[in-house]
This record gives structure tokens, sequence and C-alpha cells, in this order.
């Protein structure tokens, strides 16, 4: 039974998980929602770890928007198929200026959805 509560959007790009203490981490970017961002990591993160993902979403017309958002990890699997670890990541404390990048972008055309509960 699929427990997410905000529809997804596919992406697909390179993003950043800022950990503190700890270098750059590069993740794959998969999917966002207004709830959250889905990634694969090359290594697994505790629950609740508290970071801070850096990635890109196109726009609509044209050019991107780079952004960077607190999250906390919800979940971590391990898959064969993707190579890494799949980490959920809540958004926490989300500035309104990022809310409404991540909804426009939420609202344009293209990538496919998939609906959640």
């Amino acid at each position: 039974m699929d427990r997410r509560r905000f529809p997804r959007k596919f992406i697909s790009g390179t993003g950043h998980l800022l950990v503190p203490g700890q270098p750059p981490i590069e993740v794959h970017t998969q999917d966002i929602s207004l709830g959250g961002v889905g990634v694969i990591a090359p290594r697994p993160f505790p629950h609740e770890t508290p970071c801070r993902l850096r990635f890109a979403l196109s726009r609509e017309s044209y050019g991107m928007d780079f952004i960077t958002v607190p999250v906390r990890v919800v979940h971590c699997v391990l898959s064969g198929r993707e190579y890494g670890y799949i980490l959920g990541l809540e958004y926490h404390n989300m500035t309104g200026s990022v809310e409404e990048v991540v909804k426009k972008y939420m609202s344009a055309k293209g990538g496919a959805l998939v609906i959640g509960d």
C-alpha cells in the first residue's frame, strides 16, 4: 500500500546531500513532491539524519532553478537495481521562496506523475 501523502513527479539529475561535518555527497534525484524528494545515494543514512539537499529544477519555459532545502531522512533502502540506497527525504522548515519553486515545478506540464494516497 502506498503511504505517500503527496503526488510525486519524476526528476532526474545530480544533486548534493550536505551533511554537517562531511564533504558534499553526490546523489541522483528520482522524484519530487510537495512533501520531499527521493534520491539514490552511494551509502546508507540513518533514519532522521538532518541534512540539506542542493539540486536543480527545470522551469517550464526555460532555465533552471537551483535550490538548497533542509531535509531529513525518513527512509533508506538498499537497491541492487539502482546500484545504491534509495533515500526518502522529507522537507524540514522549507522557506516560502523554495516552496514556490517546487509548487511551480509540480504544476508544470511534462514529467510522469506517480499519484500517492
